[in-house]
């Protein structure tokens, strides 16, 4: 990959995880690259290729524009006083970006998917779209569009093709910082019995309990207390 191939990936990285905030790309990693559909050329925007891989954050602490961050001035730093974070990202664009039409269309993946195919070209819903049915009719990527998806959520589990973003886990004096995280469960039928774990209900990671005793007092279903039992869950 030619140097302006790269520099206009990690500007495009940039921009899209520094809307806010202020973060600069530290390194960019492609570990996958192959072309969509073994080369079949879609429209005036030609042949297609795919870019897996990682983009890694720095962000400045100190800096004012990042106080919209949660606890970050609480996160591990590197050597420059910069917290750091990694994020997958996955690309589809022409091979020849001058046939592009010089757009990204970017989807804010919820929990790590991707519905842009699947919404705009009619496509089957795949994490790694292969095959004609997964691309669908190209309408997008006939008129050129780059698209891009990037993880931005820690807790979705880690599968093939779904995105994740790495974040440091903030702590205080050394010590895990600990406290209540309010949860609505909503049950699709009467149960003697339902699980707290988040992962039993929704595809997504938990957080896990100092002393899930503690949890029974805070229980309740409408207006009627429920007993609760359990065990010690890290």
């Amino acid at each position: 990959m030619n140097v302006e191939m790269k520099l206009s990936i990690a500007i495009t990285l940039l921009l899209v995880a520094a809307s806010t905030a202020d973060a600069r790309v530290v390194r960019l990693r492609i570990e996958r690259r192959e072309p969509v559909l073994n080369g079949r050329t879609f429209g005036a925007a030609g042949a297609y290729e795919k870019l897996v891989g990682k983009v890694e954050f720095a962000v400045d602490p100190n800096n004012p524009r990042n106080d919209v961050i949660v606890d970050l001035k609480l996160a591990p730093r590197n050597a420059r006083g910069e917290v750091e974070a990694s994020a997958d990202f996955y690309m589809l664009k022409p091979v020849d970006p001058a046939r592009g039409n010089g757009r990204v269309f970017y989807e804010v993946g919820n929990r790590g998917g991707k519905s842009i195919l699947a919404t705009f070209q009619k496509a089957a819903p795949s994490p790694d779209p292969t095959t004609e049915a997964e691309f669908g009719d190209g309408a997008l990527m006939r008129q050129g569009f780059t698209l891009l998806w990037m993880g931005w959520q820690w807790d979705v589990p880690e599968r093939p093709g779904v995105m994740r973003m790495e974040m440091p886990i903030a702590s205080e004096n050394g010590r895990r910082i600990t406290g209540l995280v309010r949860g609505n469960f909503i049950l699709n039928e009467r149960a003697a019995t339902a699980s707290l774990n988040l992962s039993t209900w929704t595809s997504l990671k938990s957080y896990g309990y100092t002393n899930v005793y503690e949890l029974g007092p805070l229980l309740s279903v409408d207006a009627t207390r429920i007993p609760f039992e359990g065990s010690e869950v890290d």
